[in-house]
């Protein structure tokens, strides 16, 4: 389920089917929208049929969902590291909306302001990047939060079905630690459940020690877990 709302809210540029293993084009987009997707009862002809065809253009990046033990294994086998575990955080809606930021610290646009882009920009959120986000096709926005008269964060939140998903939440060095990711999620939040969505979610990096207390401070709960395969070309 929280797979099929990530590749809503934050889709790749084209999909192709390999034998049952799906290959991404992440037209630069990052790992979330590069990586290949297989089942885990995966043949390993077919899974090394899918690692040759992905070798042509690109390092071979697989994302690998929790309890995907053998596929996990098969590509430890063939010398793909583990990078970049993420927990998947799921909360209520109306327990992170509450009753929304403080007034003018948080605002909701479409599409993007120069403001929200610069904050992107420092934050390595890049224009490829900022591509998926315009290719969402369901209900969408660009965040902003503000302390005093500055553009302190930004963040995209996009709904798939009843579900709000937030990405690209980067907060500007200056300002971490002044509320401006609890007013981002708070305007997310708020905004998503007007328009229908019952529950609200993210994503982060295990190891990023600041986002998984901010989540879990609103309520939010681990539900879910992934982690990515690597394997550079010789």
């Amino acid at each position: 389920m929280f797979f099929d709302v990530i590749e809503a809210t934050w889709p790749p540029f084209a999909t192709e089917n390999c034998d049952g293993v799906t290959l991404r084009d992440g037209q630069g987009g990052g790992k979330r929208v590069s990586a290949a997707t297989a089942q885990d009862n995966t043949s390993e002809a077919i899974l090394d049929l899918a690692i040759e065809r992905i070798g042509v253009s690109m390092d071979p990046l697989f994302q690998i969902a929790d309890g995907q033990k053998r596929l996990d294994r098969l590509l430890d086998d063939r010398g793909f590291d583990v990078i970049d575990p993420v927990s998947i955080y799921l909360a209520n809606i109306q327990r992170v909306a509450e009753d929304g930021p403080p007034p003018v610290s948080a605002f909701s646009t479409w599409p993007p302001l120069a403001m929200q882009t610069e904050v992107w920009e420092a934050a390595g959120v890049n224009a490829s990047r900022r591509a998926v986000m315009a290719r969402v096709q369901g209900p969408k926005r660009a965040l902003l939060a503000r302390t005093g008269n500055a553009p302190s964060g930004a963040a995209f939140v996009a709904i798939h079905e009843d579900t709000a998903m937030v990405h690209a939440l980067e907060i500007s060095a200056e300002y971490r630690r002044n509320s401006a990711g609890r007013n981002l999620m708070r305007c997310a939040a708020q905004w998503a459940a007007s328009e229908g969505a019952t529950q609200i979610a993210t994503l982060t990096l295990k190891d990023n020690v600041p986002a998984n207390a901010l989540f879990t401070s609103l309520g939010m709960r681990p539900v879910g877990q992934y982690h990515y395969r690597l394997k550079h070309r010789e």
